[in-house]
């Protein structure tokens, strides 16, 4: 491995933690594609909660009434794809959402819900695509630039949800990860203060 190749990735790795934070995921994945040599990368509880669609995830009506009549007891098998991207930047780009689990009556209050798991795939690859911003220019300039390795990213929580309702994510609606995460760019960019979080959380 000649010196150029390794003053490369340590120049993107702090320009990383630069541009979007030492610990933020997006400075992580730009150390992994230098450091990684392409393993795949499997994302935490917090980091698919950092990185969480922007895009609505949940079951639709039409999901919930296309699996018909359910008898005492019985649960059907549901699976869905869903394209997606997270709003936070330099994380997922256009991505893979899974949804899969089954669909159930229950038994006390007659409500239909699904039980079962969000699978979150991607590739991270520098690829062209329609980004935000100057998202695109950054990544065009890190694909003629960065050496490293693209890889494979993976992750997988669990979701339940009530039909007519919104989504749990691991006990947390997904309405509450849009939330916090935008108060925690906020905070971050000094927009607001610890205070107004705390409020927030009540």
């Amino acid at each position: 491995m000649n010196n150029s190749y390794l003053i490369s990735k340590l120049f993107w790795n702090q320009c990383g933690q630069i541009v979007y934070g030492k610990e933020s995921l997006a400075a992580k994945f730009i150390e992994h594609r230098g450091y990684g040599e392409g393993t795949p990368y499997v994302l935490n509880r917090d980091e698919i909660y950092a990185s969480f669609p922007a895009n609505q995830v949940e079951l639709t009506e039409e999901d919930f009434s296309s699996i018909g009549a359910l008898s005492e007891g019985q649960r059907k098998s549901f699976s869905k794809n869903v394209m997606s991207y997270s709003q936070s930047p330099g994380t997922l780009g256009n991505f893979t959402v899974r949804i899969e689990g089954e669909i159930f009556r229950d038994e006390v209050t007659n409500e239909l819900v699904f039980e079962g798991v969000l699978i979150i795939y991607d590739i991270y690859d520098f690829n062209e695509a329609d980004r935000p911003g100057n998202d695109e220019s950054l990544v065009t300039f890190g694909r003629i630039i960065l050496d490293g390795d693209d890889f494979e990213i993976f992750g997988t929580i669990e979701a339940k949800q009530i039909e007519g309702e919104k989504m749990d994510v691991d006990g947390v609606s997904t309405e509450q990860i849009v939330n916090f995460r935008e108060v925690g760019f906020l905070l971050k960019e000094g927009q607001i203060d610890a205070t107004t979080v705390g409020k927030l959380a009540k």
